[in-house]
């Protein structure tokens, strides 16, 4: 931004953007979207990723933005995002977490707090507005409370219209602890950072890595050992998981450590052992789990293909976040 002022005024010059955020969104919902969801989620992921830590900067200045809309997010020419409309802003009292106000935000888009002018409010309704935009940025342009004349009530309802065959679990997972309607249950803009929904695909296979490592120093009466077993047929749709597997894929893999494929955590030490060796494993399985070549990262990409076991990182997630999060193996994940 740059200032020049004369005797009557001040002039302000101020970046001109490409677009909008929710521009973009309608755009490459169309073209890449279609041609390429991993694509467009890795965009869209990076985009929010950086909206995040904007709004969560501005907490940290004790502001609150009020008015978080795909229409306020900017993007410049190399694709970055900026945070745009500060009209409603509100700078707490360096003593004070929450406020009082009769202004509103965008309708569709407010916490269910700011629906009822008078309310005390915090730094929590920006939160739920970037629930919102998630779940619009990865559904390619659905809201997470319908249509444009439904939303506010279904806002002062508590009831969102996720659709789990538009976005992943890990995105589901994180927009619902997002948009709760008590908003002292939503997340704080630090721990929205730290969810796997943010997690690139190198950190999701250390992570797996990592589970693996940590169950096989368990003793058969730990709790985790049966609790990680317990979801196993639902996991895998069916008595085992080979068979969701490629043949040639699972006859390499086997070729270094035989499997009980009825048990979730062999399948979770496949996916281990498949880090370690994939450079021993043939050319033509190599490109069976990863069409580009792009190993091993993309040993996570195939194992949670919704054809193979999509809802594995959250199940492990959330196993791990309930019994081991203060371990030293795994408070990075947190």
């Amino acid at each position: 931004m740059a200032q020049e002022e004369d005797a009557e005024f001040v002039y302000l010059a101020l970046e001109l953007c490409s677009c909008t955020f929710d521009q973009y969104v309608q755009q490459q919902s169309e073209r890449l979207r279609p041609a390429d969801p991993q694509a467009y989620l890795r965009s869209v992921r990076s985009i929010m990723y950086d909206v995040v830590r904007g709004v969560q900067h501005l907490h940290s200045l004790q502001i609150v933005h009020r008015d978080v809309k795909p229409q306020n997010v900017l993007m410049d020419a190399d694709g970055k995002a900026k945070i745009s409309d500060m009209g409603l802003a509100k700078k707490l009292d360096a003593d004070h977490a929450s406020f009082y106000s009769l202004e509103l935000g965008t309708c569709g888009w407010q916490a269910p707090e700011m629906l009822q002018p008078g309310g005390r409010m915090t730094s929590a309704v920006d939160v739920f507005s970037l629930g919102c935009m998630l779940y619009y940025a990865v559904s390619g342009g659905q809201h997470p409370f319908g249509g444009r004349f439904e939303r506010n009530m279904r806002i002062m309802e508590g009831k969102p219209i996720l659709d789990p065959k538009k976005v992943s679990l890990a995105a589901m997972d994180l927009v619902e602890s997002m948009i709760q309607n008590n908003p002292e249950k939503r997340p704080s803009l630090g721990t929205v950072l730290e969810h796997p929904f943010f997690w690139d695909e190198e950190k999701g296979l250390s992570f797996i890595q990592d589970v693996s490592d940590e169950i096989s120093k368990q003793r058969e009466s730990s709790p985790v050992y049966a609790e990680i077993e317990r979801g196993a047929l639902r996991l895998f749709q069916g008595p085992t998981w080979d068979p969701r597997l490629d043949p040639e894929v699972y006859s390499s893999a086997s070729s270094f450590k035989r499997y009980d494929t009825s048990l979730v955590r062999e399948l979770l030490r496949c996916i281990r052992n498949m880090r370690v060796h994939y450079r021993e494993y043939p050319a033509a399985v190599q490109r069976t789990i990863s069409p580009q070549m792009q190993l091993p990262n993309d040993i996570l990409v195939y194992f949670l293909d919704e054809r193979r076991f999509p809802a594995l990182l959250m199940y492990a997630y959330r196993i791990v976040r309930q019994h081991w999060r203060r371990l030293d193996e795994f408070v990075r994940y947190f």
